[in-house]
């Protein structure tokens, strides 16, 4: 049941996200800063980076993004059992991070050993909280405005990145 369990929170987590990159640790080039955008400039190309590494029982995640100050990274972290023998108990949170000076990071707390896929996006809309009103002015309610490598996931358009951190 437990296995039944985890398989379902991954097929849903799976359903809105599109895997990426598969390694034990990335580090990409740092984009540069942009401002918050205006009619006059336009809306800039989102560019975010992405490098997680294991530190003890906790999981680091830091990169870099070309938004403005206050725009909130979302980034969830799931467990992957693999093969695992019952009782595998499913594991997955999922945060928020705000950016700063065109960077963000994060340390989770508590990840279980093993194959544990990051993800983290910059989107419009957030889970547990919101975007400052300026995001949804600039990229559109669902992000339909923005630019660069974009995701479609249903409605809503969104830049991610995935690494796989032992």
């Amino acid at each position: 049941m437990k296995r039944l369990i985890a398989a379902i929170i991954l097929v849903l987590i799976l359903a809105g996200c599109e895997l990426t990159t598969t390694t034990k640790k990335v580090t990409t080039s740092s984009p540069k800063k942009v401002s918050t955008p205006t009619a006059s400039t336009g809306v800039q190309p989102v560019e975010v980076t992405l490098s997680a590494e294991r530190s003890g029982e906790d999981i680091v995640i830091s990169g870099t993004a070309t938004v403005p100050d206050g725009a909130l990274i979302c980034y969830e972290v799931v467990h992957d059992y693999g093969d695992e023998p019952w009782p595998a108990e499913p594991y997955f949170t999922e945060g928020n991070i705000e950016v700063q000076n065109g960077r963000y990071s994060a340390r989770v707390p508590g990840v279980p050993p093993g194959s544990n896929e990051v993800w983290v996006a910059f989107q419009t809309i957030v889970s547990g909280a919101d975007q400052p009103a300026w995001v949804a002015d600039t990229y559109g309610e669902l992000g339909e405005k923005m630019k660069g490598d974009v995701t479609q996931s249903g409605n809503m358009t969104r830049v991610e990145k995935t690494v796989i951190v032992e």
